[in-house]
């Protein structure tokens, strides 16, 4: 068999134990050194087992620092969201102040819008719920049965509209609320009403009889405080707790102006509907639309026309006294509300005249307070 007859091993097949030998230097004699040129250094090739170990050893260093680096990182999780537990009540405050802030303005905003839709209303308004037709003829027997006729209807309907215009206020804390306009056709108006504490008097009767006192001497007192003067040139009555008044009073400025108001008064000792079963007195009064014994004097006076109602009754009510402590005690309170109406249609009046009287529309009712708090205090 000859040399080219023999198996040759292939280059590629190697075995997976065998060892592949890398760029290894082999021994050389001298004179194979000296005949042939120098090489290039052969180098001893790596096993594969070496090659796989180390990269193993490579991965599991990387594997290590990966580890690590997701140990950090979930402290770093872990302590931010600690952080952010703790934060999240006075986030949630903040938010919530921010919510309420916005609320609040929306909430006033609509209220605003509220009270603007009732001025609105206010504006136009001439009339109130208890006010009533009242015409007076010529026979003196019939004028009286007609105003006696009105009383109980006239003060049934203004005890309820004060309930229903108290509803949701303090019954025992003082409040005023006025307001002034021009009617659309041209009356000057006030609108006002008003609660009146009366600290330190328990005595319902005795702020009632201040009250009596005041409309029997109106025009004295209007005349005493504000310098016009004023004359009751008729005072009729139709029985008991009605009384019919005209006044004329001559303003500084000069001009004169004509009352005639029907007066219904009531007070009882006990009233379980509306005094809470204590003292209650009722003062309502209202305007003559129509008196064809006594008519009005249109181009001469202007004409005074008042709606009015008044209650007094006791109220529960607490304070501190001299000593800091809180006790409860009971108090009278005056509640009225009144529709004012200046009516000037045929007279021209200057614009300063005009634009005092518009200040001034309902300054009777102030005159009506001071004297009622004097009599009262003592």
């Amino acid at each position: 068999m000859s040399d080219s007859d023999l198996p040759v091993a292939s280059p590629s097949q190697v075995e997976a134990h065998d060892v592949v030998m890398v760029d290894c230097e082999t021994p050389k004699t001298h004179s194979e050194s000296a005949d042939k040129a120098p090489t290039q250094a052969r180098r001893v090739k790596k096993t594969t087992y070496r090659v796989r170990k180390e990269e193993k050893e490579l991965l599991l260093q990387e594997l290590d620092v990966l580890q690590a680096q997701l140990k950090q990182l979930k402290r770093q999780a872990a302590g931010s969201a600690a952080k952010s537990q703790q934060e999240r009540p006075s986030v949630q405050r903040e938010l919530s102040k921010e919510f309420l802030a916005g609320a609040s303005k929306l909430q006033q905003l609509s209220l605003v819008n509220i009270q603007s839709a009732l001025s609105s209303y206010v504006s136009v308004q001439q009339h109130v719920p208890f006010e009533m037709w009242i015409y007076l003829g010529t026979d003196v027997e019939e004028r009286r049965q007609t105003l006696a006729g009105l009383k109980e209807r006239k003060l049934r309907a203004a005890q309820l509209y004060v309930v229903e215009r108290t509803r949701f206020l303090d019954p025992a804390s003082p409040f005023a609320e006025h307001s002034r306009f021009v009617a659309q056709n041209g009356d000057f108006c006030a609108l006002r009403f008003d609660i009146t504490p009366y600290e330190g008097i328990s005595s319902v009767k005795k702020v009632c009889d201040a009250l009596y006192h005041y409309f029997s001497h109106m025009e004295i007192w209007v005349t005493d405080i504000l310098g016009d003067v004023t004359i009751r040139e008729d005072d009729d009555s139709a029985g008991k707790g009605i009384s019919q008044n005209r006044l004329v009073s001559s303003l500084m400025n000069g001009v004169e102006l004509e009352m005639n108001n029907v007066m219904y008064t009531e007070f009882r000792e006990h009233d379980d509907e509306f005094g809470d079963g204590g003292a209650y007195g009722l003062f309502t009064t209202d305007f003559v639309d129509k008196d064809e014994l006594v008519p009005y004097n249109p181009h001469e006076r202007l004409r005074y026309d008042v709606t009015a109602v008044l209650t007094v009754k006791a109220q529960r009510c607490k304070r501190l006294n001299t000593a800091g402590v809180l006790v409860e005690e009971q108090v009278v309170v005056l509640t009225r509300s009144c529709l004012i109406k200046l009516r000037h249609e045929d007279i021209a009046l200057p614009i300063e005249t005009a634009h005092e009287l518009r200040e001034s529309v309902g300054k009777w009712g102030d005159v009506m307070l001071q004297t009622v708090r004097q009599i009262v205090y003592r």
